[in-house]
């Protein structure tokens, strides 16, 4: 028997635009289109589609191929999964529009726009007649079957299958056809009266089965609630669990914050007390026996600075000053300025205020040239800056301009000699009018040096 006598219009693959431009190998020996689901016959190797050879050879035993002509006890197939990974490759074009690609894609692309087989039960789409008479003999639930049973209905929906077993008429017939069977030899009133009282006990079997089944459905219910309040549990307690873990990791972090600024604040409480020692071993300097003091400053190469000098005293028990060297600017000129600070002292209520002597500054020349900057202030007994000190200080007095910032800040500066520059101070406890610097005494600016007269900034 020929293959092609076995041509059924009912089976079709994959059809294409490109058909005779595709590998034989390819192509369903059965329906004569591109393979789906290509599957071997064992016997002979012959491809045909998985529904062209399930639906379209006989089953019956033995199993006679039409291909190789052989007798075989059962008909033997198996997937070409080798094949179908070629077929994936294939380009085809499609037979209803333009569209063309990989197999695999036009599969896609087939049932996405071109599904025109509708299933009457179901009204599912499908693209190729093998999958729809598939569909429509075996998977559809949908799809009317017959019962089976004579004399009993007709056709049920496949669906309606299993709770049609357990009908009245159902069971009639099937208990019918077992009398019958079985007692043949009876009487028909007879059977039909051994009919009856089964039916009564299989009712009654019913009944009792519907109540178990009852209270079966119940504790399905009271199972199903008790899954869903153990789920929200563990969704809880996974839940609390995580926030748990992050008030640890918080914690944790805290702690260690606390830690380090616990260690931060006893490293500073221990560089306050050194600072304060430091504070307390470093001398006052005091006027020396010409009532002057040598202040030492380090230039910081910087056209924006300020520089503080230690406290000096006036004398042993005197009145306690300090001054701050900065740049200033004024009409857009920078200028050196002096700022002048009376300190409380432990010996203040014993001296006299406001404090009214002048003070002689001195910006040192370093050149020998004696071309030294000097301003005389004279303190103003109302000025707030020179009464007694209601605190730890007064309030600053500004020399302001006392020169041109040039003067330091010059290269060629007589008054900045290897980055270091000198203020001296006098004070003029008799208004004598000039200060010791004047005299032969301090014609050479090398001799006044000594550390005990300095501070460095």
């Amino acid at each position: 028997m020929s293959a092609s006598s076995y041509t059924n219009k009912t089976f079709a693959g994959i059809k294409a635009a490109n058909l005779d431009q595709i590998n034989k190998k390819f192509i369903c020996v059965y329906c004569e289109h591109i393979l789906q689901s290509p599957t071997q016959l064992l016997c002979c190797g012959i491809l045909l589609c998985k529904h062209c050879l399930t639906k379209g050879l006989s089953s019956r035993k033995p199993f006679l191929c039409p291909y190789c002509h052989e007798e075989h006890e059962t008909k033997e197939a198996s997937p070409d999964r080798g094949l179908a990974r070629e077929l994936n490759m294939v380009i085809l074009t499609c037979y209803l529009c333009s569209w063309n690609g990989s197999y695999k894609d036009y599969l896609n692309h087939l049932q996405d726009m071109h599904a025109n087989l509708e299933c009457a039960d179901c009204h599912e789409h499908f693209s190729t007649i093998n999958l729809f008479e598939e569909h429509r003999q075996e998977l559809c639930i949908h799809r009317s079957v017959p019962c089976g049973l004579p004399d009993c209905a007709n056709s049920i929906k496949c669906y309606d299958m299993e709770a049609h077993y357990v009908t009245d008429l159902h069971q009639y017939s099937l208990i019918m056809m077992i009398l019958q069977y079985i007692g043949s030899n009876h009487d028909k009133s007879v059977i039909t009266n051994r009919s009856n009282i089964i039916i009564r006990e299989l009712m009654d079997i019913q009944e009792n089965v519907n109540l178990v089944f009852s209270i079966y459905e119940i504790l399905l219910k009271d199972c199903d609630r008790l899954k869903t309040d153990l789920s929200q549990i563990e969704i809880l307690l996974n839940q609390n669990s995580s926030e748990t873990k992050k008030l640890a990791e918080r914690n944790h972090e805290n702690e260690k914050a606390m830690k380090e600024l616990r260690d931060g604040t006893n490293r500073l409480e221990e560089l306050l007390k050194a600072t304060e020692r430091d504070i307390e071993e470093i001398p006052s300097l005091l006027l020396d026996s010409d009532a002057t003091v040598t202040l030492r400053f380090i230039y910081p190469n910087s056209s924006l600075f300020s520089l503080d000098s230690s406290k000096f005293r006036t004398s042993e028990y005197g009145h306690i000053f300090s001054i701050s060297v900065r740049s200033t600017i004024e009409a857009e000129k920078w200028y050196l300025s002096i700022f002048l600070t009376l300190y409380n002292g432990e010996y203040s209520n014993l001296l006299s205020y406001p404090f009214s002597f002048p003070i002689h500054f001195v910006l040192w020349d370093q050149s020998n040239k004696q071309q030294h900057i000097t301003y005389i202030l004279k303190p103003d007994p109302n000025a707030p800056a020179f009464m007694r000190p209601n605190s730890e200080k007064n309030e600053e007095y500004c020399i302001k301009n006392l020169c041109p910032l040039e003067a330091i800040t010059d290269s060629e500066s007589a008054y900045v000699k290897d980055g270091v520059f000198f203020i001296r101070l006098f004070v003029d406890f008799f208004n004598v009018g000039e200060n010791p610097f004047q005299s032969e005494k301090y014609l050479n600016h090398n001799e006044f040096i000594s550390s005990e007269k300095m501070l460095t900034e």
